[in-house]
């Protein structure tokens, strides 16, 4: 059965100047316009260069929405760039506010835990500590005892991580979530 003037797509069709090819019904003597489906494989075939319907285009809004959606380290690494320090740290035991600064080695203790407190402050799930540690791993590189003291009454020196800037970091996310340069 031939579908008459009612088809979704011709605004859209109109709106990026494709003339609509028709199929001409020889039993009835006129022209029918074609189905979605058929409107769908005309565009498909459509010579676009090297462009294709199927690819994702790129905008600054798409790159934008994808951050946004993002995991919850992502989000995090994200808001420490924007910030342009470590987020979520939370408040020392005397109330003042505890701040890391970028290009610096940084605890993977301290980083947790500024993780957390940024996940609890904006009602998001944390990972779980190896997945934070491999999330950490791609966005830092391999972990490394630090040269400051021992924290918390350990014996040892901290493992942590040496932070970047917030531009190579930013580049860093990006690479994370698969957005080109």
């Amino acid at each position: 059965m031939a579908r008459f003037l009612e088809f979704p797509y011709r605004r859209f069709a109109e709106a990026i100047g494709i003339a609509i090819p028709l199929i001409s019904e020889a039993s009835a003597g006129r022209a029918v316009l074609p189905s979605t489906e058929e409107f769908l494989d005309f565009l498909l075939k459509l010579r676009l260069g090297d462009w294709h319907p199927r690819e994702i285009l790129r905008t600054s809004e798409a790159i934008e929405q994808q951050r946004m959606s993002a995991d919850s380290v992502t989000q995090w690494a994200q808001a420490c760039v924007d910030a342009d320090k470590i987020v979520g740290a939370g408040r020392g035991p005397y109330g003042s506010e505890i701040t890391h600064v970028l290009e610096t080695s940084i605890a993977s203790r301290a980083l947790r835990e500024a993780y957390t407190g940024f996940c609890k402050q904006n009602a998001l799930r944390p990972l779980s500590v190896d997945g934070f540690g491999k999330a950490c791993a791609e966005m830092f590189g391999p972990r490394k005892r630090l040269t400051a003291k021992p924290l918390f009454g350990d014996t040892q020196r901290p493992w942590g991580y040496d932070v970047p800037d917030g531009e190579a970091w930013q580049k860093r996310i990006d690479a994370r979530l698969g957005i080109p340069s």
